[in-house]
């Protein structure tokens, strides 16, 4: 649930800091513009904005690898076929 939280906390919050950045640049998403949200256009809230971003961001490097610790965990010390079983699937 907490990947799922941070992705979308992340996404959010770089979508918010664009647009509060008072030199604002077009999000392209593609062959789409991306809108600005109705945000205060200030770098009070830009900086708000990238402090989530940032922190949000090392969250998910510091999650991604305690997950992936568990993972080996489970393959080399408990020896519990956890991953063999989610590689059959």
């Amino acid at each position: 649930m907490l990947f799922y939280l941070l992705l979308l906390a992340i996404t959010l919050s770089g979508w918010w800091m664009t647009s509060a950045f008072p030199k604002r640049h077009p999000i392209e998403a593609g062959i789409f513009e991306v809108p600005f949200l109705p945000v205060s256009v200030n770098m009070a809230s830009a900086g708000a904005a990238h402090d989530v971003h940032e922190y949000g961001g090392w969250l998910m490097i510091i999650l991604l690898v305690v997950h992936i610790a568990a993972a080996l965990k489970h393959q080399f010390i408990d020896r519990d076929g956890v991953l063999s079983r989610m590689s059959t699937r």
